[in-house]
């Protein structure tokens, strides 16, 4: 890719508003930024990764883990301290465009013809050539002389994020966080935007990973890395706006807050995804709609679940705390019917196990630091996700 051109992500989980962010980014003159074309990258390098550390134990098919009580942590620190220099080895390079170009052709189809000529040696060579063809397939209404970011969104892919930063200084990333609530009303309101029927508990324990990896990579890398709130976004868009174009260190210009100018990856004017119906302007009407989506019983066990995070980014409950009973639950709000989501969505803990894991994760939280030094190390890390999560939580809840 021209080397004047750097690379921009957009991430966060599901129904987090990440489409609309990738929307007001693309609509800077100097951004061309796609929506969801390069999941299988990802897929792909996590796989390579996979078979290197366990052979050929290592299940290709199984979804991103949420990170929570792994007992083998190798492939996530693996993740947090490599680069995309990872080989890949050319009896394997068939299969992985294929998986590539199955996710960026539904999603992107101008991406068909530059996508024939790649061959790369290994997934950083992948990732900027992959790159290089979003950039040449940006509309001709677009100058290509002013474009400073060229990128995409992705969603679920926290943990993959850290090798694509190691590998290029220039990489920004922008990831959205959005109450957790206000997710699973949007998901229940809107399921005909989801391709599969998650369940519950593996979008929420999912949802806390997003939080964890927010604070630690803004941590590590914070000239590359930034997260927003949703809640910020929709009710101050014209503020946040401009401190993204600080972070990107470019002019703010009035046309990315003009949804009417919004365009999709066809470059046709975009029909928003939202749960609610379609909008003309960013407001915040949406935030709270989730008091009258969610029943009580919903709110009960969302709330339980993600009791530590929604204190760190202090969004007050409106139940009591109750994780004991609400653990003991499989609260679903519709069927698990893909194949693939019977196959890997079931969570590997239930009952009395459940409630243990979990009532110990806020207790790893809540404890002092000699009181931690008693636990290893491990233990530490598979309740609370990431290496120093209470002190980047406490330093996120004075910042808030």
């Amino acid at each position: 890719m021209n080397s004047d051109i750097a690379p921009l992500l957009v991430s966060g989980i599901i129904r987090s508003g990440t489409t609309l962010l990738s929307r007001i980014l693309n609509a800077h003159p100097q951004m061309s930024v796609y929506a969801d074309p390069y999941s299988g990258f990802f897929i792909e390098l996590r796989n390579e990764i996979g078979r290197a550390l366990e052979g050929d134990d290592f299940d290709p098919n199984k979804p991103l883990s949420h990170g929570f009580c792994e007992t083998d942590l190798s492939l996530k620190r693996h993740l947090r301290d490599c680069s995309l220099d990872v080989p890949i080895p050319p009896s394997r390079l068939p299969a992985v465009l294929d998986r590539v170009r199955s996710f960026a052709l539904e999603n992107v189809p101008a991406l068909e013809q530059e996508l024939e000529s790649i061959n790369a040696e290994n997934f950083l060579q992948l990732f900027e050539q992959l790159l290089d063809a979003l950039r040449r397939v940006t509309p001709e209404n677009v100058s290509h002389d002013a474009l400073r970011y060229v990128g995409f969104k992705q969603a679920w892919a926290e943990e993959l994020l850290s090798p694509a930063i190691v590998s290029n200084s220039k990489l920004k990333i922008v990831h959205i966080i959005r109450d957790p609530r206000a997710v699973i009303a949007s998901r229940k309101k809107g399921a005909i935007f989801l391709s599969h029927r998650y369940p519950l508990l593996f979008i929420l324990r999912h949802w806390r990973k997003s939080v964890a990896y927010a604070l630690y990579l803004q941590h590590r890398f914070p000239k590359q890395f930034v997260w927003l709130r949703y809640e910020e976004l929709v009710s101050q868009p014209d503020e946040t706006a401009r401190r993204l174009c600080d972070f990107l260190e470019i002019e703010f210009v009035p046309e990315m807050l003009d949804v009417s100018g919004f365009e999709n990856n066809n470059n046709q004017p975009w029909t928003d995804n939202s749960a609610y119906g379609g909008f003309s302007t960013i407001s915040s009407e949406s935030m709270e709609k989730w008091r009258k989506e969610l029943s009580e019983e919903e709110l009960q066990y969302i709330e339980d679940f993600t009791h530590l995070e929604l204190e760190i980014l202090k969004h007050k409950r409106v139940s009591e705390f109750a994780l004991s009973s609400s653990a003991v639950r499989n609260l679903e709000l519709d069927s698990v019917d893909t194949p693939w989501m019977i196959s890997y969505g079931a969570e590997n803990d239930e009952g009395d196990q459940r409630v243990q894991r979990e009532l110990r994760r806020i207790q790893a939280y809540e404890e002092t630091d000699d009181q931690n030094a008693r636990m290893d190390l491990d233990t530490l890390e598979s309740l609370l996700i990431v290496p120093e999560f209470k002190s980047l939580a406490r330093e996120a809840q004075k910042r808030s």
